[in-house]
């Protein structure tokens, strides 16, 4: 992913990917929702979790639903909050390296297209050589959360 491909040589990439399912799609957007913001949102959750008063706690749920309603890219704060919060704390060089994996447009952020590409990508590989750190935490949280909407 050094050199950014011509537009035509990536929609001819991308056609001969595997399309996704329909319940794979929504499993993508649910992941993309909780990963992106993961910095700011888990934050305010913490400071919700101990405010000290009524009055606080409502100021800071405000600022919580403005950070839902943003529309926003996973960014590499996200990935390493998300991967300190499951107990795998991990170097900026690894988290840089999961975001280099998917990073379509080279922005240094991950937005949903990267992630569906990245998610086709490894569902496509019979090779066993596509980069998997992303694909692996997107299907984690996938799994994860399918098990709780149970």
């Amino acid at each position: 992913m050094a050199t950014a491909a011509k537009p035509s040589e990536k929609k001819q990439e991308l056609e001969e990917l595997r399309k996704i399912k329909p319940h794979e799609e929504r499993a993508l957007r649910r992941v993309y929702a909780k990963l992106s913001n993961y910095a700011a949102r888990s934050k305010l959750e913490r400071e919700i979790e101990k405010a000290p008063n009524e009055a606080r706690e409502a100021e800071l749920m405000e600022q919580l639903a403005a950070v839902n309603a943003q529309k926003s890219k996973i960014t590499t704060l996200d990935l390493s909050e998300m991967l300190r919060s499951l107990g795998r704390p991990s170097t900026k060089r690894y988290i840089w390296d999961m975001i280099w994996e998917a990073d379509e447009t080279i922005s240094g952020s991950l937005d949903y297209d990267d992630i569906k590409v990245c998610f086709q990508r490894n569902i496509s590989d019979r090779s066993g050589l596509e980069p998997s750190k992303l694909y692996n935490l997107v299907s984690f949280h996938s799994a994860r959360t399918r098990v709780a909407d149970i």
